[in-house]
């Protein structure tokens, strides 16, 4: 009885010690996520403008040869 009663506390202890843990990690990585948030949305944002930038750049150079010399 006592043996049973102990595994059952320390198995509901190390149940909450666990689920807490994972709670802290869950918040940090979210305030992290927050963190870079805008950093993200402008690197999406950049992506495409730096593809049409570079698009533009060899359509200049395929038009006019002569900016090669």
């Amino acid at each position: 009885m006592n043996r049973t009663l102990f595994a059952e506390f320390s198995a509901s202890f190390y149940e909450k010690t666990i689920s807490v843990f994972i709670k802290f990690r869950m918040a940090r990585i979210n305030k992290i996520s927050k963190l870079f948030q805008p950093v993200l949305r402008l690197a999406v944002f950049i992506q495409p403008v730096k593809f049409y930038c570079y698009l533009g750049l060899i359509l200049i150079f395929l038009t006019f040869p002569r900016i090669w010399f």
